[in-house]
């Protein structure tokens, strides 16, 4: 059990979805921002990814009780980039003066989803969006009816990534910047996304022979060097000795790290884990090529499977890279494996020597991290 690294620990780059404190806790989201005052708002960072349209964003309420009235749009965010001064969304809730970004309007809100839920709103005027730019999505009070303890919203504001740029954030007395990325997104007009849309957070105990993992291809053909994951046991503290493996298609195993007890890997920080192989030599992985990473108990000892779970299957169709990865288990190595469709799974794997494709480029020291965790 010499072949462990700490996620936290070097420098590591991140290819895909990056997450270095992952959020686990089993159900919807739960915790949110309750807008019950005159001034109390919400913003949602996003850093465009290509030049386009917005035709509409997406958030989870938690709870909407009453018929409060608010007011969305977008608009530019201000603050000295080193956070020496926190960046904020450049709009005053009190006045509704704001400096929009683009060509973005004030619309009014209501929840689409009465009570709680993921919603969808689409804006009446879409919004012209510059790759690199960035903008915060905000939600003000707005209206006839001023929220107050009897008429509200939550809002929820959990962490689903930590990336403090451009973050999340909320204003009571003055905005305050979150170092998270939240459960959020946007709707381009071609139909793909940006953000996460969260409506669950899979938190499942399993044992030996169960197995679960992640079927994966990569766009490149590149050497894995190691594996990553996120797997809280239960109950705490725990022994639970367990074996990480690479596999082809065919369940052949290339690649595999045997710990003998969990309490080795972590001390129930919650941090992911990186395991470098046990084996000889480390696996070159081909370009456009089925491939799974899973997670195997040896023993009765209860481990747990962690991730995220969308709002619907067709939005991984427009995540970057986000049909290829795949949330698989089987109750037992004789079974076959089944999906989970619209789930994501805390696990991923480290690389180097990375060869063509086009996201991006990378070799040497310990390799980067290409999936949904880094």
């Amino acid at each position: 059990m010499n072949n462990l690294e700490a996620i936290n620990y070097g420098p590591h780059g991140a290819y895909g979805y990056y997450v270095f404190y992952p959020y686990n806790n089993q159900g919807a989201p739960t915790y949110g921002i309750t807008l019950n005052d005159v001034n109390d708002s919400i913003g949602f960072g996003f850093h465009f990814r290509k030049t386009t349209t917005i035709s509409g964003v997406g958030f989870h309420i938690n709870e909407y009780v009453g018929t409060p009235d608010y007011a969305m749009t977008f608009v530019t965010i201000s603050g000295d980039a080193s956070f020496a001064t926190d960046s904020v969304p450049d709009v005053d809730p009190n006045t509704r003066v704001a400096n929009h970004y683009s060509n973005a309007q004030w619309q009014d809100f209501k929840p689409t989803v009465v009570g709680s839920g993921w919603n969808w709103i689409d804006l009446v005027t879409p919004v012209n969006v510059t790759r690199g730019d960035s903008a915060a999505f905000v939600i003000i009070p707005s209206g006839a009816t001023v929220p107050s303890l009897s008429d509200y919203c939550e809002i929820n504001d959990e962490q689903v990534f930590a990336n403090p740029y451009p973050g999340t954030f909320y204003y009571y007395s003055t905005w305050y910047h979150q170092n998270d990325e939240a459960v959020a997104a946007i709707k381009y007009t071609d139909n793909t996304i940006q953000g996460i849309p969260v409506v669950w957070y899979p938190y499942e105990s399993y044992a030996s022979p169960e197995e679960w993992g992640v079927e994966f291809m990569l766009p490149f053909t590149a050497t894995c060097v190691a594996g990553v994951f996120n797997l809280y046991p239960d109950p705490s503290p725990a022994n639970a000795p367990f074996k990480l493996i690479l596999a082809d298609a065919s369940d052949t195993e290339l690649a595999s790290c045997t710990i003998t007890d969990y309490d080795f890997v972590d001390n129930y920080s919650n941090y992911n884990i990186r395991l470098w192989w046990d084996t000889a030599t480390d696996p070159v992985l081909q370009a456009n090529t089925v491939y799974r990473l899973y997670l195997k108990p040896t023993s009765s000892q209860i481990l747990n499977k962690t991730g995220i779970g969308l709002e619907l299957e067709t939005w991984k169709a427009g995540l970057p890279g986000g049909t290829d990865w795949k949330w698989i288990e089987r109750p037992s190595p004789a079974s076959g494996w089944t999906y989970q469709p619209t789930y994501y799974p805390w696990l991923s794997v480290a690389l180097t020597d990375i060869q063509g494709g086009t996201s991006g480029t990378g070799s040497g020291g310990d390799g980067g991290s290409y999936g949904f965790i880094g």
